[in-house]
């Protein structure tokens, strides 16, 4: 019987297809900004992030679970946060696919069997 999820696919398959869909879809998304449009922010009056911190928490947030899955341990947010930087959205999102090529080389070389152990999460993750 092959390990896997519902469909047959592996975890890992799975994962990648997942990341994959969202991160082209958020590409298209993005690409077409013009460059004044980066740091607009919806409601400023009420901390709402621009379309830069965005990218940047995105970046931040998936830095932070890659590490929680290979270490067990919570990152620096302040650190994950201002890896992703750049003047433009080109360099924002080389810096979002440095990330994701990380994520997927660890998918890589995981087994299935890591990928579908829970890891223990700090109760602030929860």
């Amino acid at each position: 019987m092959a390990v896997g999820n519902a469909a047959g696919r592996p975890h890992a398959e799975r994962l990648r297809s997942d990341l994959d869909e969202i991160r082209a879809e958020l590409v298209k998304t993005v690409r077409g900004l013009a460059p004044d449009e980066l740091d607009w922010s919806p409601r400023p009056d009420l901390k709402m992030r621009s379309f830069r911190q965005l990218l940047q928490e995105i970046g931040a947030m998936e830095q932070l679970t890659l590490h929680m899955a290979r270490h067990g341990q919570e990152k620096d947010w302040e650190a994950a946060w201002n890896a992703i930087a750049g003047d433009d959205i080109g360099a924002l999102l080389a810096c979002l696919e440095s990330v994701r090529a990380e994520t997927l080389a660890y998918l890589d070389a995981c087994t299935e069997e890591t990928l579908q152990t829970p890891v223990a999460l700090a109760p602030e993750w929860q």
